[in-house]
């Protein structure tokens, strides 16, 4: 019985382990790109963006996704090239609104 118990137990944590890792690797994405989009000035907006966008392409590589959220994924990946773009070249406040677009596309994603 007592065998049992455990094998369930492995089973359940063995399949929701994908669905949880992808949660946890989405919410470092938001995390960094809502950094980036409070930042002050261009080059930590694009510092954050890129932060961002290397953890959304691991989520890409790693993640099972909807159509919906690859849309979304991809969006907001394309925006945080923006933002790191804007960002680099002064322009602080389109880097933080390409920033903050991506955020919105990544909140949308539900694993």
């Amino acid at each position: 019985m007592k065998f049992i118990h455990l094998l369930i137990i492995f089973i359940v944590v063995l399949f929701s382990s994908p669905a949880i890792s992808q949660s946890s690797q989405l919410s470092k994405v938001i995390s960094h790109a809502e950094q980036a989009a409070k930042a002050n000035d261009g080059k930590e907006i694009a510092a954050h963006a890129q932060e961002a966008k290397a953890s959304a392409l691991e989520a890409k590589q790693a993640g099972n996704f909807s159509d919906d959220a690859k849309y979304h994924l991809e969006a907001g990946i394309i925006n945080l090239e923006h933002a790191i773009e804007k960002g680099n070249s002064g322009s602080a406040e389109a880097a933080r609104q390409q920033a903050g677009d991506a955020v919105k596309h990544f909140k949308e994603i539900s694993p």
